[in-house]
């Protein structure tokens, strides 16, 4: 494989250290290095800005300008390249001061070895690379923006959006042509002025007909689709708005011509074919009498072709039941029918269809096509559910851990994944390693909560025959199990003090020693660990070793709870509706808008296995198709007690221990005493729910 060729730039005024320098980044053989060396900074400047590198060397205390002052003035130029600053200094200070003024790493004088150089070369590369992304994600976003701009401002539907005391916030160009009114006398007016506001939001799609005010008082016609949204802990409305007088006025006048058919017929085809939907006639027979220019497009034929052929072979086969049902109904009991077709150009359209009475002769029929392809696309998209590994959810908050876990898996370092119970830690751990070199080797997870130290050591670290009681055979840890591949330490935290030293040992020496032997056996092992504890309080409190908390927390991913990705809500229910529903073989297929607003507004102590928990009780207790607000259980519906409790570090802080046991208890009681269903009902897992059982003294007969 061809290695990727690297431009660096070093800038000393020390010959022997650019000499050094020169070597070290020549030995380096994970890139060609390209290097130009300068000891005088004004060359070095000039050079940089003439031929920008990849990298920058640049010495931070040249003989007649100071490094800093240097990349200070190459920042000023736009030089945007990964400097790393080579310093003497290990003064705190200096670093914070360098990278203040744009340096991405700094480098000891007295360190540098070509892997130590090999690193900052390889961290100032990717750092380069994030940023051009940055950059780039920047740019998306505001093109993204002035789009959606331009889409509001050119779209021929009034678009005004109204704040939570009912006054106009947003005015787009069609709406001050529909009212008559410019934005600037229409911002910050109350919405009652142009429209009867308050109106309901469309919640299921469809338009209001009202009526609206234009600016000189005079009512008109219009269809208005109110949707409700949520920002900031604040409300915002966005009308959209169309006046219908046209529509009103067409419609009346197809109405006349259809009663004129004979003698108004070009009319007729005048009109039908300025309308934006298909439309056909049909005689008594149901054979085509008329076809419009818009049906025509849809169908793939022409007027000629289509007169005096029964609708059904225009139309589609996919058409026929559907339609033939409503046509056979009375015109009072007919409903809009949505059809699937196959269009001339391969593509599948779907199609809103009404079905009209000819008012001359009702045997005769009007059938119109709306193109609802859109719509549709755009609905099935929304039930796409973004997976990544185990994980669903598409919140900006869990794209950031999609690539933090992608970063991580491929390297070898140690990872803390923080974060509160039921978040998903060791769903992280399993995508680190099924994505990191060792995937094809164990995976080993332990759970420390709760256990002895003699038992935690065993399992941990293995043992000879005799070390202690019970001990009838040599074992092998789970440290050997796992080698060459990963395993996973969960509730890191709880790990005894005398367990915390040799779990040091192991992560220093790589290697263990099985309990009552002396030899020290070598493996090689990633560590992944993850707590709910804030493990810098327990270093304070004494309970766990502050090198120990080095060594583990290299690299850190932090899980949001799921009150912080509100979005995932929808989809994460949605997907444990259809697990629950495989599971019961209940008939539940969906859940109400209400029932999700419950599971939306709900703070979710217990986060996934709390919203997972509760669809499954949802499900088991509906009687129904769609899943309603009575459903949930109580401590989401608002009728009963909150028996959740957030063990987050970043939460709140603890619960009250008070309330905390009058919770376990009561959901103990609710749980008919089955520990197992008590914990589901907190939304937390076992081995916390016990835990947290003789933390608090709380001892069951």
């Amino acid at each position: 494989m061809d290695l990727v060729e690297l431009q660096v730039v070093v800038i000393d005024d020390d010959p022997d250290i650019l000499d050094l320098l020169v070597a070290r980044l020549a030995a380096i053989d994970a890139f060609r290095v390209r290097i130009r060396s300068f000891q005088s900074a004004d060359l070095g400047y000039q050079a940089l800005l003439d031929e920008p590198p990849d990298v920058v060397l640049l010495d931070y205390q040249l003989d007649r300008r100071s490094g800093l002052d240097l990349l200070q003035d190459l920042r000023h130029a736009g030089f945007d390249r990964p400097v790393v600053i080579l310093t003497a200094s290990d003064d705190a200070h200096v670093a914070v001061e360098l990278m203040k003024a744009g340096a991405v790493d700094y480098l000891n004088k007295r360190e540098l070895t070509s892997s130590l150089l090999e690193r900052a070369l390889r961290y100032a590369r990717r750092h380069a690379q994030a940023a051009q992304n940055l950059e780039l994600s920047r740019q998306a976003l505001a093109d993204a923006e002035a789009r959606a701009r331009a889409i509001v401002e050119t779209a021929g539907e009034g678009i005004l959006t109204v704040d939570e005391s009912g006054r106009i916030a947003s005015f787009n160009l069609a709406a001050q042509r529909i009212f008559g009114l410019p934005a600037a006398d229409a911002l910050g007016l109350g919405a009652a002025r142009l429209l009867p506001w308050p109106l309901p939001p469309s919640n299921d799609g469809n338009p209001l007909q009202s009526k609206g005010f234009r600016r000189d008082g005079m009512p008109f016609p219009l269809e208005v689709t109110v949707t409700e949204l949520k920002l900031r802990g604040r409300t915002q409305y966005t009308a959209l708005v169309r006046d219908i007088s046209e529509r009103r006025q067409t419609e009346a006048r197809i109405a006349e011509t259809l009663a004129q058919l004979e003698a108004s017929r070009d009319d007729l085809v005048s009109i039908l074919n300025r309308l934006r939907l298909g439309a056909v006639m049909t005689d008594e027979l149901g054979c085509v009498t008329f076809i419009n220019a818009t049906g025509e497009l849809l169908f793939g034929c022409n007027l000629e072709e289509a007169l005096g052929r029964p609708w059904q072979d225009i139309c589609g086969a996919q058409t026929h039941a559907e339609l033939l049902d409503m046509l056979a109904r009375p015109a009072s009991a007919r409903e809009k029918v949505t059809v699937q077709l196959l269009a001339p150009n391969g593509r599948n359209l779907w199609l809103d269809v009404d079905v009209h009475d000819d008012i001359r002769q009702p045997q005769r029929k009007i059938l119109f096509f709306y193109d609802v392809s859109e719509v549709h696309d755009l609905r099935r998209q929304l039930q796409t559910r973004p997976r990544f590994h185990a994980f669903v959810g598409a919140s900006p908050a869990m794209n950031h851990v999609y690539e933090q876990i992608q970063d991580l898996s491929t390297v070898e370092s140690t990872v803390l994944i923080e974060g509160e119970t039921g978040t998903g830690k060791e769903l992280v751990a399993r995508a680190i390693h099924e994505t990191s070199r060792r995937k094809a080797r164990p995976f080993i997870t332990i759970n420390c909560a709760g256990l002895t130290e003699s038992i935690l050591g065993s399992q941990l670290f293995g043992h000879r025959r005799g070390a202690f009681t019970g001990a009838i055979e040599d074992r092998k840890g789970l440290f050997e199990s796992a080698d060459g591949g990963t395993i996973f330490l969960d509730e890191i935290g709880d790990i005894p003090a005398s367990v915390q030293t040799s779990l040091l040992r192991v992560l220093q020496e790589r290697e263990v020693t099985r309990l009552g032997e002396s030899t020290a056996r070598r493996i090689d092992v990633r560590v992944l660990a993850a707590t709910h504890r804030n493990l810098a309080d327990e270093v304070e409190q004494g309970r766990f070793r502050l090198d120990l908390l080095y060594r583990i927390r290299v690299a850190r991913i932090h899980l949001p709870p799921l009150r912080e990705r509100g979005e995932d809500v929808a989809l994460l229910a949605r997907l444990f509706l259809d697990q629950s529903r495989a599971a019961t073989g209940r008939p539940v297929q969906d859940l109400s808008a209400e029932a999700m607003a419950h599971l939306m507004r709900h703070t979710w102590p217990g986060n996934v296995r709390e919203l997972k928990s509760a669809i499954e009780f949802a499900v088991i207790h509906c009687r129904r198709q769609t899943l309603q607000v009575e459903d949930l259980p109580p401590e989401v519906n608002g009728r009963g007690v909150m028996l959740g409790y957030s063990t987050g570090a970043t939460g709140n802080g603890p619960p009250e221990p008070q309330d905390e046991r009058g919770r376990i208890l009561e959901a103990l009681d609710r749980a008919r005493g089955s520990r197992t269903a008590a914990a589901r009902l907190l939304g937390v897992s076992r081995a916390t729910f016990y835990r947290r059982l003789g933390e608090l003294g709380v001892k069951l007969s």
